[in-house]
């Protein structure tokens, strides 16, 4: 059986547009799984997409001052990938990309 809300995924992401803008951030075992498994029936929603880019930029960016390159990559990858919604594991960074967020970097530091 096809899913109806497949023809509007698709056709947003051909389009570029988002429904919402939404991270789903928390570390492992948190729910992230169980929000994504919400959201992807109606909404282009990944879990942690190119986790394999993004863990060794968390490792090697760790303590260190600049954290551009990171924080580049981060950017470009959500304007490439075009999600609804999507699970992070990189929350402080989040705010520094979307400073308008209503999620205060302190929720994230408590994980």
């Amino acid at each position: 059986m096809i899913h109806r809300g497949w023809i509007s995924k698709i056709a947003r992401r051909l389009l570029r547009r988002r429904k919402f803008h939404a991270f789903n951030v928390g570390a492992g075992r948190t729910g992230t799984v169980s929000i994504h498994a919400m959201f992807s029936a109606y909404y282009v929603s990944m879990h942690e997409p190119e986790a394999h880019i993004l863990i060794p930029l968390i490792i090697e960016n760790e303590g260190k001052a600049d954290r551009r390159p990171f924080r580049d990559y981060v950017w470009d990858k959500d304007r490439r990938l075009i999600n609804d919604a999507a699970n992070v594991h990189c929350g402080a960074i989040m705010k520094t990309l979307y400073p308008d967020s209503e999620v205060t970097v302190e929720a994230f530091l408590h994980f």
